[in-house]
């Protein structure tokens, strides 16, 4: 019952403080997990790119054209 009354007089505003905080720090950490997530795709696609361009320099189109397909799709 002693906790039953506490946003009323005063003792919630701890976590009314530590809200702002919260939220930056979150949204760093989303930032920082969409950083590497964006660098992962490109190095993805860098090589596909470089698999596609190597079957297409020894003319085998046909082996070239998937990873193209597959990096086109990651994006």
């Amino acid at each position: 019952m002693s906790g039953w009354g506490l946003g009323w007089f005063g003792g919630g505003t701890a976590k009314k403080k530590d809200a702002p905080k919260n939220a930056i720090l979150q949204l760093r950490a989303t930032y920082d997990m969409l950083t590497k997530r964006e660098k992962h795709l490109q190095n993805q696609m860098e090589e596909q790119d470089t698999i596609a361009r190597k079957f297409v320099t020894t003319n085998k189109a046909g082996k070239a054209l998937p990873p193209l397909i597959t990096s086109n799709i990651n994006v």
